[in-house]
């Protein structure tokens, strides 16, 4: 009884460990129209060119939540070591994909399923890291493969 007791306390003990590392609510917020971001940056981003494919830049402050744009499959793509951090979001069996390329904290596993407006990440803003873009400055970039951003930005 004593041993089972313990493992009830340690497994509650880890729990409530684990469950304060996460992002409570009121840091996460909800989506905006956007999908992506927070309501208030969803109109702030340029349509620029990112390695051959149009995209959007966005100069976010630290700790901007990030949200999957639909249902889908959630993949880092993050090269070991380097930086910037790359996610994936891909609609399940179709070639379309949602790729963020910036300074950000992941908060899932590569081939997660993840659902529309779920938080997956927060941006990170340290000058030491540099810019993703230089022109414009952009700490966060969004481009798709086989996917429309008019969608998600309508621009």
């Amino acid at each position: 009884v004593a041993v089972g007791l313990a493992v009830i306390l340690l497994g509650l003990g880890l729990w409530l460990y684990f469950s304060s590392l996460a992002p409570n609510s009121d840091e996460i917020g909800k989506p905006g129209r956007c999908m992506v971001l927070p309501e208030e940056y969803c109109g702030t981003g340029v349509v620029i060119e990112y390695l051959g494919n149009e995209a959007i830049a966005f100069n976010l402050p630290n700790g901007t939540p990030i949200y999957a744009p639909f249902y889908g499959g959630y993949f880092d793509e993050t090269p070991e070591g380097l930086e910037p951090s790359v996610i994936r979001v891909g609609i399940p069996e179709t070639s379309s994909f949602v790729t963020m390329v910036g300074r950000h904290a992941s908060y899932f596993e590569s081939g997660t399923e993840v659902y529309e407006g779920e938080f997956i990440g927060m941006t990170i803003d340290d000058p030491s890291f540099g810019s993703v873009s230089d022109e414009p400055r952009a700490n966060f970039i969004i481009y798709g493969t086989d996917y429309d951003l008019n969608e998600l930005f309508g621009q």
